[in-house]
C-alpha cells in the first residue's frame, strides 16, 4: 500500500515538472519578437549631446554646465584648509556645523573612503554634497571645447563669442587640472 502511494506520489511530481517546463518553453517561443529593432525605441523628447549644440541658448546652458563643477573655496566648510588644520577649532556638540573638513583635524581621515574627496567629488570634497568630481567638470569642458571648435555647430553665434566661451572652457578645464594637482599632486592630464 505504502509503494502504491510513493509510485502515485513520484508521477503525480514528474506530472508537475513535465506540465512545468512545457509550460516554460512555450511562454519562450510565445514573447519572442518577430521584429529586431521592437526593443531599439528611442523615447521621444529625449535630449542627446548632439542637440546641445544646435542654438545658442542650449550651447550656454553647456557652458553653464562645465562653470557648475568650481569649488567652493570660499566657503570655510568646503575649503580643506580652512578647517582641516588646527588653527581654527570648534566645539565638537555644535550640530550646527557639519563639516568633513573638521573631522579631518579631529584625525579621523580614512585612507578608503577619505573626506573631502575632490577627486571623485564625495564627502564635501569640493562644495555641499557629492556633486563636484573634478574629472566630470573637465569632460564637459573638452566636449564644449570640441563642439565650438566645430563651426557647423551653433549657427547663430558670432566668432568673437565662439572664442570667449572656448577660451572660458580652457581656462576652467586648466583651473580643474591645477585643483586636482593642488589637492594630490601629480595627476592624469585629460587632453581630450
Amino acid at each position: 500500500m505504502k509503494t502504491i502511494k510513493k509510485i502515485m506520489l513520484t508521477m503525480g511530481i514528474q506530472r508537475y515538472k513535465f506540465l512545468g517546463v512545457s509550460l516554460m518553453i512555450l511562454s519562450l517561443f510565445g514573447l519572442e519578437s518577430c521584429e529586431d529593432s521592437f526593443l531599439d525605441v528611442v523615447p521621444d523628447n529625449v535630449v542627446t549631446i548632439d542637440q546641445a549644440f544646435n542654438l545658442r541658448n542650449e550651447a550656454e546652458k553647456y557652458l553653464f554646465t562645465c562653470y557648475a563643477y568650481l569649488p567652493k573655496n570660499g566657503d570655510a566648510l568646503y575649503n580643506i584648509g580652512f578647517l582641516a588644520g588646527n588653527e581654527t577649532w570648534i566645539p565638537p556638540n555644535d550640530a550646527a556645523l557639519n563639516s568633513n573638513a573638521f573631522d579631518i583635524a579631529r584625525g579621523l581621515q580614512r585612507t578608503s573612503n577619505p573626506y573631502m574627496d575632490a577627486w571623485e567629488g564625495r564627502y564635501q570634497g569640493a562644495g555641499p554634497g557629492d556633486l563636484y568630481p573634478m574629472y566630470d567638470g573637465i569632460r564637459h569642458c573638452n566636449i564644449l571645447i570640441e563642439a565650438m571648435e566645430d563651426r557647423s555647430n551653433v549657427p547663430d553665434i558670432n566668432e568673437a563669442e565662439r572664442l570667449r566661451w572656448i577660451a572660458e572652457a580652457k581656462f576652467l578645464k586648466a583651473y580643474y587640472h591645477y585643483y586636482l594637482m593642488r589637492m594630490y599632486g601629480k595627476s592624469q592630464l585629460s587632453r581630450r
